[in-house]
């Protein structure tokens, strides 16, 4: 998670939000968010004393609220939004704030920031920031490519033949997003996006051939920028692949883990004479097919099922 501070989101957003320092200017560097972000919740909403967010928003209708509320209701109200999660507190309208909620935010180190601008554009300004920048996300070692319109991570040990087999996968129409060393984050519950660090953008490295910028070799269409992960297709050399243990009917098939994810994994074993372009196409076309309810090896187990009872009979 990128260590994005109170300080560091003011600067960012100082003359578009119009942000001034209310509370906390010349307190350390606080981090926004002390914990991984979770793609289920939000990080900023409205004051909430039962779901205190990180980045929580006062505007005139919540001091409204506030100052209609008996004051002991007023201060066990504060001491549930002043929590150790709560990073920022985020005054809109351009409201004066309270005497008491700046104790109460100073007493657990909390900065105050003002802004003119109204709840729902602060929300829908920094909503999208905060969520891109500090959700979980993972570096990977292989290439990610756009295959048939699905996400391949193709991963294997360094030698086994990455880099080629997408230069091939290229060359037949498929789109590189990142080599080496793409960048996965976790964007929704049953999402992960890939993307490539700008220092490798458009670039695929080839034993034997160098850097090659897939742009200027193959034109504009053989890149792309992002996508979503759908499979994963490791290279694993022939000596190496335990094939006692495949299922001749379902293949090599399992999931790792990503970012809390399950994604789908084929395995290939690699050995001269097989065409891997072909074989990771088919493997495309195959989890599509599965992904949409079919299943080649159930049909072909239930015509065996058919004829064995066709032939009892």
């Amino acid at each position: 998670m990128p260590d994005t501070t109170v300080h560091a989101l003011f600067q960012r957003f100082r003359s578009r939000l119009a942000f001034s320092w209310i509370d906390g200017e010349d307190a350390p560097p606080r981090l926004l968010i002390n914990q991984p972000a979770n793609e289920n919740i939000d990080l900023i909403e409205h004051m909430n004393p039962v779901h205190p967010h990180p980045v929580q928003i006062i505007g005139e209708s919540e001091l409204a609220y506030l100052d209609q509320i008996p004051p002991d209701s007023r201060a066990r109200l504060l001491s549930r939004i002043c929590v150790p999660t709560t990073s920022l507190l985020l005054i809109a309208d351009g409201c004066v704030v309270p005497d008491d909620v700046k104790l109460a935010a100073r007493a657990q180190h909390i900065a105050i920031v003002g802004s003119e601008r109204n709840s729902r554009e602060l929300i829908a300004e920094l909503g999208y920031f905060l969520r891109k920048r500090l959700l979980r996300r993972v570096t990977m070692h292989g290439v990610f490519i756009e295959v048939l319109g699905v996400g391949v991570l193709l991963t294997g040990k360094s030698g086994v033949g990455k880099s080629e087999l997408a230069l091939e996968l290229i060359s037949r129409g498929s789109r590189l997003i990142a080599d080496d060393a793409p960048e996965f984050v976790r964007d929704a519950p049953d999402q992960v996006s890939g993307v490539c660090p700008p220092t490798l953008r458009h670039f695929l490295e080839v034993r034997g051939l160098g850097v090659l910028n897939v742009v200027k070799m193959f034109g504009d269409n053989a890149v792309k920028q992002t996508k979503y992960l759908r499979l994963v297709v490791h290279l694993q050399p022939i000596e190496e692949f335990d094939i006692a243990a495949t299922d001749r009917l379902s293949g090599s098939r399992d999931q790792i883990d990503v970012l809390g994810m399950a994604v789908n994994r084929v395995v290939l074993p690699v050995a001269p004479g097989r065409n891997l372009a072909v074989l990771v196409e088919t493997a495309v076309r195959k989890e599509t097919l599965m992904r949409s309810g079919y299943d080649a090896a159930s049909e072909f187990g239930e015509r065996q099922l058919r004829q064995m009872h066709q032939g009892g009979e």
